[in-house]
């Protein structure tokens, strides 16, 4: 039996053992708290891309949201529409967060930016708001929650469509040792003497 099956949730045709990507999960929620102090070594490294696309900037104050890396529009973060050699030809910093780049060239782009770089006419700079910056995980189906280790297993884990014989193997009353045959007999890996002599 494959093993990412086995790990599957029961009613997609597994036996709902939590996989190695659990450990992940539980890894994340350090990084998470890396992602939202911002100060360490490690963020500055960068995040793993499993984590980044599920990162979301909601923008306050602009203390601590980068003007580059950080995700508060629609569009994506900035440096993925204008490379590190543009910005740095342009002599865009890198470690800006939106609060700095406010103090020196105000509420909107400057003019020779948007001609340079068109894409900015479309990337809107935020209102500032009295409240902090926040990080939110986007999930799968889009909505955006406050991390929790439960709704970042929900977005990462495999998970298949619904069996059909899901409720048949597993329902509160079966013997689980009933139920681990029959799962082996619907999966066709019973050990009967025609396999063991294949």
């Amino acid at each position: 039996m494959e093993w990412k099956i086995v790990c599957t949730p029961k009613e997609h045709g597994g036996l709902g053992i939590k996989s190695m990507e659990w450990n992940e999960v539980l890894l994340m929620k350090q990084l998470w708290k890396i992602i939202e102090r911002k100060d360490t070594l490690w963020f500055k490294w960068g995040t793993r891309d499993k984590v980044k696309r599920h990162v979301h900037y909601v923008i306050g104050n602009e203390e601590h949201t980068s003007i580059w890396f950080d995700s508060g529009s629609a569009m994506g973060s900035l440096d993925q529409l204008i490379s590190r050699r543009e910005r740095y030809n342009a002599r865009f910093k890198d470690d800006r967060t939106m609060a700095q780049y406010r103090q020196i060239v105000g509420d909107d782009w400057p003019e020779e930016w948007k001609s340079k770089f068109p894409i900015l006419n479309h990337v809107t700079i935020p209102n500032l708001q009295n409240v902090d910056d926040q990080v939110l995980w986007l999930s799968n189906n889009g909505t955006k929650v406050h991390y929790s280790t439960k709704q970042a297993w929900l977005d990462l884990r495999l998970i298949g469509a619904t069996k059909r014989w899901y409720h048949v193997v597993w329902f509160n009353q079966i013997i689980p040792k009933h139920a681990f045959v029959l799962w082996l007999a619907i999966w066709d890996r019973l050990s009967t003497k025609i396999r063991i002599q294949r």
